[in-house]
């Protein structure tokens, strides 16, 4: 995750807060979030299929 974040900081990919995101409407919007990628069939592509559980930490810890 740190080498992630930092690629992401180096390419200046703005994260949700700098977008202007509230903490509070990404947190309400984040189990819809997760249940649409996995509705999307995405994760399926990946060597390890994620829970919506899973996604919802991911989209979590993305937020900053």
């Amino acid at each position: 995750m740190a080498a992630l974040r930092a690629l992401a900081v180096e390419l200046e990919v703005p994260t949700p807060a700098l977008r202007g995101i509230e903490r509070s409407d990404w947190d309400a919007l984040v189990p819809v979030m997760a249940t649409q990628a996995l509705a999307s069939g995405s994760p399926d592509n990946n060597p390890r299929v994620p829970s919506a559980e899973q996604i919802e930490q991911l989209y979590q810890a993305v937020y900053a």
